[in-house]
């Protein structure tokens, strides 16, 4: 007798195989923490300066230079990580299952236009009505930062039901109320990238940091018994 395959519940458990084991959330935490680094460092008057004594020295290009070497940061993180990502799966947590090729649409259309619908609307909020703190010139950074922060929030918490692991669920609310504090404090624009993007990067580090302890303890395990 043909047993009968929930084929609707077999691809959703072979996308949830892609972010089971954390890597993609540390992944993504390591590019958001260097990304507000950067923009921090981009505009810190020391760096400035410095950019500003190689173009007397050296000339215009040097401008072009630092601008490319500070953005090889997110750049081999994003990488780098990829290539770690995919070696401690072959090595250890996906030795006995095999690699699951990753979809090329890890989210769908529907959670990404949700998540740009959200930081419109958090844009036209933020500008629209009277602002929490005084107006200063940053004003407009800091509800730049805090929408994105609403938007991210969004996204997860709609990539969540859409995959259905929980734990974006948290990430998204947590991230996304966390992020309204942006706007609390006199945070210049470098400043509010840093906080935005350590913020969110160590949230995401911690999450899957402990997913992948517990898939790593899962396959030892496994391995033990096998």
């Amino acid at each position: 007798m043909a047993e009968n395959v929930d084929v609707e519940q077999l691809i959703l458990e072979t996308r949830q195989f892609e972010f089971a084991d954390g890597l993609r959330e540390i992944q993504y935490g390591l590019l958001l923490g260097s990304i507000g680094f950067i923009t921090w460092v981009g505009i810190h008057p020391e760096w400035l300066a410095y950019v500003f004594r190689l173009t007397q020295d050296f000339g215009s290009w040097a401008v072009w230079m630092a601008f490319i070497l500070i953005w090889l940061i997110p750049i081999a993180a994003a990488f780098g990580t990829l290539a770690l990502m995919n070696f401690a799966r072959r090595r250890w947590l996906w030795r006995e299952s095999g690699m699951v090729k990753a979809s090329r649409i890890a989210v769908s259309r529907r959670v990404n236009i949700i998540a740009a619908v959200t930081l419109l609307v958090g844009l036209v909020v933020g500008f629209r009505l009277p602002p929490v703190t005084a107006v200063d010139e940053w004003y407009a950074a800091r509800v730049l930062y805090a929408s994105m922060g609403w938007a991210s929030g969004v996204f997860f918490i709609a990539f969540s039901r859409d995959i259905g692991l929980r734990r974006y669920l948290w990430i998204g609310l947590i991230g996304g109320l966390a992020s309204t504090l942006l706007l609390l404090f006199p945070l210049q624009f470098g400043e509010a990238g840093l906080v935005f993007g350590l913020g969110w990067g160590v949230m995401l580090l911690a999450s899957g940091a402990a997913v992948l302890w517990g898939a790593r303890k899962k396959t030892a395990g496994e391995n033990i018994d096998g």
